[in-house]
């Protein structure tokens, strides 16, 4: 089944798995699993889409099924939905779907759906598409989700411009 053989074969070896399809020669061939394809007659095995791309097609005969994630995002190679495609860090949005940056003031360390958390109080991120929030200046503060190293304003006992490192009064 889902096999060929070339002209004038006469042994049941002579039969090849069809593009598509993976098996032994002679025996029964089943179907490439979404995730992967297989370009080629005969024994060979089926190749799994490359990370960053997904196919639900079955019996797929080429890498063409492979269907690259929406920007800023990534999944494993083998994936077999659209659902695999996972935000990059530094973005938010459903799985398989339209991935925004983090805003300033906010930061997301995890590839996934989880959305965009805000930099706590005492840190700032100034970027877009941030990872990581930055600690305020030494005897600084700001409220949280600041986006800005000026949000940064002295302790309470402590002189200085906003932004920078504060001294005592």
């Amino acid at each position: 089944v889902n096999s060929q053989s070339v002209a004038g074969a006469r042994a049941l070896s002579d039969c090849v798995c069809r593009e598509g399809f993976v098996g032994s020669n002679g025996e029964d061939c089943t179907e490439c699993a979404a995730g992967s394809y297989k370009h080629v007659n005969g024994s060979a095995p089926c190749q799994l889409c490359a990370a960053g791309k997904y196919s639900q097609e079955v019996a797929a005969d080429s890498n063409a099924a492979c269907t690259s994630c929406p920007a800023h995002s990534w999944s494993a190679s083998g994936s077999a939905a659209g659902s695999a495609c996972l935000c990059n860090v530094g973005f938010a949005g459903p799985d398989g779907g339209a991935c925004s940056p983090c805003a300033a003031g906010s930061f997301k360390d995890l590839n996934g759906s989880t959305p965009c958390a805000p930099c706590s109080a005492g840190k700032y991120s100034a970027e877009t598409s941030s990872t990581t929030c930055v600690t305020c200046p030494v005897n600084t503060d700001s409220l949280p989700g600041s986006s800005l190293v000026t949000e940064c304003n002295c302790n309470r006992g402590y002189t200085g411009a906003g932004g920078e490192d504060c001294t005592a009064c």
